[in-house]
């Protein structure tokens, strides 16, 4: 199978199997960041945060939907 007809069918499946996460994933963000406040976000995750904000910002990120192609979405 030529090389391009094989990136378009993968690039087909990434595009399927991603598309429900994203769907979910952004309104699940936007509503989070309606629930906590912007002061308490910055004072968990802020630059004053340290080795606990590193530790918070991991542990949430493992339950984001969607894993890099949510959180980056040039990747």
């Amino acid at each position: 199978m030529p090389t391009a007809q094989r990136a378009l069918r993968e690039t087909g499946q990434t595009i399927v199997r991603v598309l429900p996460l994203l769907v979910v994933a952004l309104p699940m963000a936007a509503f989070l960041a309606e629930l906590i406040p912007p002061d308490a976000a910055a004072g968990w995750l802020g630059p004053e945060s340290g080795l606990v904000g590193i530790v918070i910002a991991s542990v949430a990120g493992g339950f984001i939907p969607g894993g890099p192609f949510v959180s980056f979405p040039w990747c």
